[in-house]
């Protein structure tokens, strides 16, 4: 013996069911219609405090529009521009956590650098990334700061990628920076490359190899990843 669902139960269902999409779909459509932003310093309120501003910016660099996160405790604090690895690895999101002791000290400003994240599009001629390039870009952005700020040199921190570029910048322009901090230090790219990528087979390899049916490799013939002079 069967039992049926009442006609009109099954339509109220479907109905429910209609809407609770509808309304689902329409806060995903204004949220991602709401201009991008990030949440504001939250300290005691002192007499010091009331300069503290956070700010997501979007300002034309090497010709090109790009994405910059400062977070700004007081305009007299000392500035600190953070250069992100990959190329291409954002760390816009990750660094309002991690740098946010330093920001009762510092004005921490995170980038995103032409091509990463925010500033994807920032990518106009692919023969134009270079290191120079990004070079170029820190030395613009730094410049910017500093006129934004009143402040004559700013402390310059780069992570693994952020170090070649940052590095250079500092030895070129020395007269804009208080110092360099060097995160993961790159000494020489085009050899520690294709040590990093034979290093990452073999570990690949012995873990195959450890297992009771040892897949084939892939990686056999392989070579490793082109580098420019």
């Amino acid at each position: 013996m069967s039992v049926r669902t009442p006609r009109g139960g099954g339509q109220r269902a479907v109905r429910v069911v209609g809407a609770t999409a509808a309304g689902l779909l329409g806060l995903v459509g204004v949220r991602y219609a709401l201009p991008a932003g990030t949440p504001r310093i939250r300290r005691p309120r002192t007499a010091g405090s009331a300069g503290s501003i956070a700010v997501l910016e979007k300002v034309r660099i090497g010709g090109s529009d790009q994405w910059v996160l400062g977070k700004v405790p007081g305009h007299c604090n000392p500035i600190v521009l953070y250069l992100h690895g990959g190329p291409g690895t954002s760390q816009l999101t990750s660094n309002r956590r991690d740098t946010k002791r330093l920001e009762q000290f510092f004005t921490v400003v995170n980038w995103d650098q032409r091509g990463a994240g925010k500033s994807y599009r920032a990518i106009t001629d692919l023969a134009g990334m270079t290191i120079d390039q990004f070079v170029h870009d820190t030395v613009e952005l730094t410049r910017y700061l500093l006129s934004k700020f009143h402040q004559e040199r700013l402390v310059l921190v780069g992570h693994s990628w952020g170090t070649v570029i940052g590095a250079t910048a500092v030895a070129r322009h020395p007269e804009l920076y208080h110092c360099y901090v060097g995160i993961g230090e790159i000494g020489n790219m085009k050899e520690g490359e294709p040590v990093s990528y034979q290093w990452t087979l073999d570990r690949a390899r012995e873990h195959q190899a450890g297992r009771p049916e040892p897949a084939k490799p892939r990686g056999r013939s392989c070579s490793p990843p082109p580098t420019r002079p």
